[in-house]
């Protein structure tokens, strides 16, 4: 510009590139001998609805409609870049190795609109994914309720529960027959103590059937008091009009209807354990003391 006759402050100003997702402002200033000295704000919408900012440095020299920039790096050590561009009346269109934009003159205020209009995008896009990450902890709540649910009334669970009631019994059924039949020999004898030896190992059995059940109603209370707190916290108490909120009263009927069930066979379990460990711990004391 200078070399057609124009003021050394012919390109000084502010200019706006804007597309879908990001909106750039090139400020420059021309000196006297043409040099350029300015900066390249670009804010940019991701596409999580977060807004990121960049700003960069600039230096350059302008030679009629043309004019080349570098883009100092705001990393330490790190070279930066050079932009060619060209000029055509109040629009600069800048080239860089991954395409070109076009910027217009303007003014900060409407770059800061631009930039403003981009955030209220942003928040749309966060809205949206909040909705849908709530509408998803909806579903999964559902599908872990009904889930429950149909596991606990299953044939098999009912199936494993009985089979370990009746475990228990025919073990004390027999120890109190071994017990029976230890005693038909002397006290003290050999075969006395052979039998006693019997009735431990049959303890020793037992006690590695019920590993996995010692802990079994302490899981259990522990699954239902997760439930309960994540029905009574649900989201969908603020937030009705979630889509996924509709199929909810269902799955809590179905987890309510298996709750009860749940408890008592807890219980069941627990009491089992105890009175059985209680029993056999006085046979297997008995069967020993005979055996002496």
């Amino acid at each position: 510009m200078l070399a057609s006759g124009c003021s050394a402050q012919g390109i000084s100003g502010v200019y706006i590139a804007r597309d879908q997702d990001a909106v750039g402002m090139l400020q420059i200033t021309q000196a006297q001998d043409g040099q350029l000295l300015g900066s390249l704000i670009t804010t940019t919408l991701k596409g999580n609805g977060a807004i990121t900012q960049d700003t960069i440095n600039i230096s350059g020299v302008a030679d009629g409609h043309s004019l080349t920039l570098v883009a100092k790096s705001p990393i330490p050590l790190f070279p930066g870049f050079n932009l060619s561009g060209t000029i055509d009346g109040r629009t600069i269109t800048l080239s860089a190795s991954n395409g070109s934009e076009r910027f217009t003159e303007s003014s900060p205020d409407d770059y800061q609109a631009a930039v403003h209009q981009l955030r209220t995008e942003g928040a749309a896009i966060q809205q949206q994914r909040h909705i849908a990450d709530v509408n998803a902890a909806v579903a999964d709540l559902n599908k872990r309720l009904t889930d429950y649910a149909a596991m606990i009334q299953s044939p098999k669970n009912e199936q494993q529960i009985a089979a370990f009631h009746t475990a228990h019994a025919k073990t004390l059924e027999r120890l109190r027959h071994g017990l029976e039949i230890e005693q038909k020999y002397p006290k003290g004898s050999f075969q006395a103590g052979q039998v006693a030896f019997a009735i431990g190992q049959i303890e020793f059995q037992l006690q590695a059937y019920d590993n996995p059940w010692d802990d079994v109603p302490a899981r259990g209370r522990i699954h239902i008091e997760q439930f309960d707190t994540a029905i009574a916290h649900s989201l969908c108490r603020t937030n009705e009009d979630l889509t996924n909120c509709s199929q909810q009263p269902a799955a809590v009927r179905a987890y309510q209807a298996a709750r009860p069930l749940v408890l008592r066979r807890c219980d069941d379990i627990e009491v089992t354990l105890k009175n059985d460990a209680a029993s056999i711990k006085a046979i297997v004391a008995q069967a020993n003391d005979y055996a002496r």
